[in-house]
């Protein structure tokens, strides 16, 4: 029987998988008659990077409930996608429950003592344990043991392939059919940044602030805390899970610390058994045991000798990946045609001692990685041998899938991705933007290059068990990225690195860009380089355009190595980037960090950079600003920095410090002024005529209403900053950042300058204009009617006197 109810989280989850909904949810809006001042709040945030798109869906789904109430249904939701031609998004739509289930939206949010945590936030990034999964009871129970106390903490350690993930998914699966009230929260913990950045979108999720009341990024320990905070007073049982940790980096133990200190128990995967060594319980999978691989292999194939299972699983070492691959090899011969029913485990063994005979091309540490390969090279040769178009499709799939994460890719996206990299090929001469209008006509278009045989060679792939999909999203296993990384020599990388779209690209998206990038640097330096130098800092500009703050700091501070040991310290690109780690320090609030590469990079000024005073000028201004959020936000600083400056004034000025817009050297501006998108580094404000000026030259007039500002030059300041109000506000408008910090700059300088009543005047309109376009709780709505509220009480006591 259907529920008779559905949360709007579960329907928000679905809708936000598709990214062209989003680009399209003005008319999603019209459609579900919502009143535009409803959603202006959270639309303008997610145009700023303040709010995400499921805080937009979540807004939607909302009010759309609150106007239609019990008309509000998945049978309603999904006719209206499948008329505005989402007709896959209908489908899971319905997959929720029956046409009539209501759609509910959960009460407005209670003080923390009171929430009560909703099922789907007690699990979070949890998928089920592979079809094939066997055995392992003895390591369940051991696992249920360990975490019978609260805040244990357990590594378990295996090499590639033998299941440590899919031993912990169906850990997780058990505990939660044991009990409804446990939460489970599965982390990414390859790297730090990518930890944080899982740990960042479960706070997201149960609507926790991921900025403090100056904009800067709330740092881990404290985000944990608050997690904590909205999970605990429950009393739930937590477990984490952090997912391949294959190193014990910086900042990793002391994640670890926080979950355990708030009680919580963790539970660690990775290769490497000596991560936090001696102050873990430690589990070290083996391969399966003889019972378990028989079983794996025995369940999956029908009429089966009894020798040659044992045989067959003897021969790849009961290795759980190898046995699981050696299965969907035998069975999909079996299926493939009336001859290939005969085909037996004996014929699969003889066909791989004779494949081990031959010489392996490529270096390979251990005897079980050769077997491995073996395997996974099988298949794929299959694949192509057999399956003609379909074939070809499945390897390009692959050449792609083995570049990016391997924890998950939306097939869209996916899709994309493969369109590029085939019609980007050697001997198909096309400019990017003809790629890109091709791969969108791919559903009109079918001479391109068997793009139709794309759906078909990515369900080859999964029969195979080469990958897996869920919900639409794409995952592959480690070590069959590495295999297929050694057979296609990094192709796609260097096809796809030279034309991808970064300007469009969601964050989970480029971050797939990144790690193929990642990919041909590691695979050959100099080439990637070369094949697109200026790649580095295109996806630093994008990742600070998405706020992927976390992130930011070791981007740079990679590839600012990468580029001084190629092209020297001083060149040009070497030099942004280290000024991109300037930059993104004092984004994450080390401010002292941020100051120390700044003064270093003016102690080493190129003889270009010296002969440019602009340049010098720049620099001291970002020391400048870092000193104000040092004084500000830390509380320290050197005491003769301004002391009438207003924080709003180093607010202003860090929004117009962006190194896309340094003028490092004369070059660049040829760089910049060059036609093709993916070449363009500077960022248009949005007005005609100002992509190339650089901030000095945007808000010369700015800086100097401030100098004489801060010279006690009131009146003449005043003048300045008025005429440049006026600018502002006709070149972009009065809810543009530029023009709201040009009025609250004046505001200010005519309150120093004792016209109070004007000033005060001003700072109401901002404030107004604030919550419009930030919203009310942001950060610098906030700090506005601080500033109000303290004028108003001084204006209140001079009146009274």
């Amino acid at each position: 029987m259907a529920s008779c109810n559905v949360s709007s989280h579960l329907v928000v989850d679905v809708l936000e998988k598709d990214a062209h909904l989003l680009r399209d949810c003005a008319r999603l809006i019209n459609t579900l008659r919502i009143p535009e001042v409803k959603i202006v709040q959270v639309l303008s945030s997610y145009k700023l990077g303040v709010a995400t798109s499921y805080d937009v869906f979540k807004a939607i789904i909302d009010n759309w409930v609150e106007i239609d109430g019990e008309a509000a249904t998945l049978g309603k939701l999904g006719e209206i996608l499948k008329e505005m031609n989402f007709l896959r998004l209908a489908e899971y739509i319905l997959k929720l429950g029956d046409p009539k289930t209501q759609i509910v939206a959960p009460p407005k949010q209670q003080p923390t003592n009171s929430i009560d945590i909703s099922q789907e936030d007690k699990s979070f990034n949890i998928s089920p344990p592979i079809k094939t999964f066997v055995g392992r009871e003895d390591e369940i129970v051991q696992l249920k043991d360990y975490f019978k106390e609260k805040r244990t903490c357990v590594v378990t350690s295996a090499m590639g392939g033998q299941g440590k993930s899919q031993l912990c998914k169906k850990f997780v699966e058990r505990i939660q059919e044991e009990n409804s009230s446990q939460i489970v929260t599965w982390f990414q913990g390859d790297t730090y940044d990518q930890l944080v950045t899982s740990i960042s979108e479960y706070a997201e999720r149960l609507d926790l602030q991921l900025k403090d009341c100056y904009g800067k990024r709330i740092p881990a320990n404290k985000l944990i805390k608050n997690i904590g905070a909205k999970l605990l007073p429950k009393k739930f049982p937590w477990l984490v899970v952090i997912d391949n940790v294959d190193s014990e980096y910086d900042g990793f133990p002391e994640v670890v610390q926080e979950f355990t200190d708030l009680s919580a128990s963790v539970l660690i995967t990775t290769r490497c058994a000596k991560i936090l060594h001696g102050v873990t319980e430690q589990l070290k999978l083996k391969s399966l045991s003889d019972e378990d691989a028989y079983k794996l292999v025995h369940n999956a194939l029908k009429n089966v000798d009894h020798a040659d299972v044992q045989l067959l699983c003897k021969m790849l070492g009961n290795h759980a990946l190898a046995c699981a691959q050696a299965v969907a090899y035998i069975r999909a011969q079996q299926n493939c045609s009336t001859a290939g029913k005969g085909y037996k485990i004996s014929d699969y063994i003889a066909e791989f001692n004779k494949d081990k005979e031959e010489p392996v091309k490529y270096k390979l540490k251990l005897y079980y990685d050769e077997t491995i390969y073996i395997v996974v090279n099988k298949t794929m040769k299959y694949i192509r041998e057999t399956d003609g178009p379909q074939g070809e499709m499945s390897q390009q799939i692959m050449d792609v899938l083995c570049l990016v994460r391997p924890d998950g890719i939306e097939v869209q996206y996916l899709h994309k991705l493969v369109g590029q990299y085939v019609l980007g090929k050697p001997g198909r001469p096309m400019q990017w933007p003809d790629i890109l209008d091709k791969v969108e006509k791919l559903v009109d278009d079918s001479k391109c290059i068997r793009l139709k045989y794309f759906k078909d060679g990515l369900t080859r792939l999964q029969e195979l068990s080469l990958i897996s999909v869920d919900y639409e999203v794409v995952s592959v296993h480690r070590i069959v990225q590495k295999i297929a990384k050694i057979d296609s020599k990094y192709a796609g990388g260097y096809i796809l690195i030279p034309i991808v779209e970064l300007e469009n690209t969601t964050a989970p998206e480029l971050r797939h860009i990144i790690s193929i990038w990642e990919s041909i640097v590691n695979h050959d330096k100099e080439r990637a380089v070369f094949s697109k130098r200026y790649m580095p800092h295109q996806i630093f500009s994008r990742m600070i355009e998405l706020n992927m703050v976390t992130e930011l700091v070791a981007f740079a501070k990679t590839n600012y190595d990468l580029l001084s040991t190629l092209l020297g310290k001083e060149s040009i690109l070497a030099r942004r980037l280290q000024f991109d780690i300037g930059w993104a320090l004092r984004e994450i609030g080390k401010y002292q960090d941020a100051i120390d590469m700044f003064e270093t990079m003016l102690a080493t000024r190129t003889r270009d950079e010296m002969s440019d005073e602009r340049f010098s000028e720049e620099i001291e201004r970002c020391i400048f600003v870092a000193k104000v959020y040092l004084r500000v936000i830390v509380g320290k600083s050197d005491e003769n920095i301004f002391d009438n400056l207003s924080p709003m004034l180093s607010m202003f000025l860090n929004q117009s410090i962006r190194s896309d817009s340094l003028d490092f050297e004369k070059p660049l501006q040829k760089l910049v002024q060059k036609p093709e998108k993916q070449e363009a580094i500077a960022h248009s404000s949005g007005a005609k005529g100002d992509e190339c000026a650089s901030p000095l030259e945007k808000h010369r007039g700015i800086m100097t209403g401030c100098r004489l500002m801060m010279a006690g030059k009131h009146s003449e300041a005043v003048t300045i900053l008025r005429e440049e109000y006026m600018s502002y506000k006709t070149k972009y408008g009065e809810e543009h950042w530029r023009t709201l910090g040009t009025m609250t700059i004046l505001s200010y300088c005519l309150w120093k300058a004792g016209n109070r009543e004007e000033a005060l005047q001003i700072m109401r309109e901002v404030v107004t204009l604030d919550k419009t376009v930030w919203g009310p709780d942001h950060h610098h709505t906030l700090l506005k009617i601080g500033i109000l509220h303290q004028w108003e009480a001084e204006m209140a006591m001079t009146n009274t006197n």
